[in-house]
């Protein structure tokens, strides 16, 4: 008798605590943080886009913190796009960045921002390094297409026409 409680309890013990599996236990590669991205919404219409860049490869003794970067540098390229082709596509690859683990935002080292301008007269600044980028106090993973896209529209300015 003792042997069919002990098999009981036993079966009991294991299906009865099994986890119950969460939505973000789908994503691929057991990144349970890719799907945050989600999150970055933009409720206003954009007006436009500046991006303002140096040399992605400058080393510094210390790193430029987001709010000091147009003071750190003398040789910044800039450019504002306005068309919403550029904006919409921009903001679609911006959208698809994942949460870095690391939210610590004072470790990046910035060589780039972006201020995006609202219609209404509102900005909002996303700054980042070739690893990283700020916005919205997050930290995301920086994928080599919006890299890419910042500095097509930045250092190569006289061929993207705005």
């Amino acid at each position: 008798m003792k042997n069919i409680i002990f098999c009981f309890a036993y079966l009991f013990l294991i299906f009865g605590c099994t986890s119950k599996q969460s939505k973000m236990d789908n994503i691929p590669n057991g990144n349970k943080k890719a799907k945050e991205h989600l999150n970055i919404i933009f409720n206003n219409k954009i007006n436009n886009i500046v991006f303002y860049s140096v040399d992605i490869e400058i080393e510094t003794p210390f790193n430029i913190q987001c709010n000091n970067f147009l003071n750190s540098f003398s040789d910044i390229d800039s450019v504002s796009i306005n068309k919403p082709l550029y904006i919409d596509d921009f903001i679609n690859e911006l959208k698809r960045m994942n949460l870095n683990d690391n939210n610590d935002c004072s470790t990046v080292d910035t060589r780039y921002i972006a201020k995006i301008q609202y219609k209404n007269g509102s900005d909002e600044i996303l700054c980042g390094d070739k690893f990283e980028i700020v916005f919205r106090n997050k930290k995301f993973k920086a994928s080599p297409n919006i890299i890419s896209k910042i500095y097509t529209y930045t250092v190569n300015a006289l061929k993207v026409t705005p």
